[in-house]
């Protein structure tokens, strides 16, 4: 969100060692490379990429510092009472927080407020075309659940030791929507088939 709401998607951003080198969950970047905004999202969204979080914290007006601050900022704007970010990727750090509810309720923000968001979201493939800046490769998604559930339309995973298997997404059918987050969860995978089936049967 503050990515997409502050900086164009055809902003360009060169991939730092610092960045490239960020675990466990990688789009796959190179140190030196050069993407613009909108593949680095897919690269968040697709691959749960923190590495391309912290090429676009980097990269921002004002670099990682001010990019952390207008999270925080937006985050308030969102009414997001229990969210503290001292980090772009959501990796475990000391007063780094969040919950269910809270990421809920960005998810469905991003889904709703900006299209072209929503399109990046609901990409299950994402082809990296050969430029001056970057080699050519592809990007299927992470979770096998948005690549075998036609009524999902966007999902972002995540995993750190403290906060367990993490899971947000939003789902359509029959002209209903709802949006599903989770976390601390070990059975991720039943866990989401589990609520969806509850929700939207």
């Amino acid at each position: 969100i503050t990515a997409y709401e502050n900086v164009a998607l055809n902003a360009t951003f060169r991939v730092s060692n610092f960045a490239a080198n960020q675990e466990p969950h990688r789009m796959g970047v190179k140190e030196g490379e050069v993407y613009n905004l909108e593949e680095l999202l897919g690269g968040l969204f697709l691959a749960s990429g923190n590495d391309s979080t912290e090429v676009i914290a980097e990269g921002s007006p004002g670099g990682r510092t001010r990019f952390i601050e207008a999270m925080n900022r937006k985050a308030e704007w969102l009414e997001l009472k229990d969210t503290r970010l001292q980090n772009p990727s959501g990796l475990d750090q000391e007063q780094h927080f969040s919950t269910a509810w809270d990421i809920a309720t960005a998810m469905r923000y991003t889904y709703l407020a900006n299209i072209p968001l929503k399109e990046i979201m609901g990409k299950r493939d994402y082809h990296f075309s050969k430029t001056d800046g970057h080699r050519e490769f592809w990007l299927t998604h992470i979770s096998e659940f948005m690549k075998e559930n036609s009524s999902i339309k966007g999902v972002k995973t995540g995993y750190t030791d403290t906060a367990g298997y993490c899971w947000a997404a939003v789902a359509e059918k029959d002209g209903k929507g709802i949006v599903v987050a989770f976390l601390n969860s070990w059975a991720g995978k039943e866990d989401a088939s589990r609520l969806l089936q509850q929700f939207l049967p």
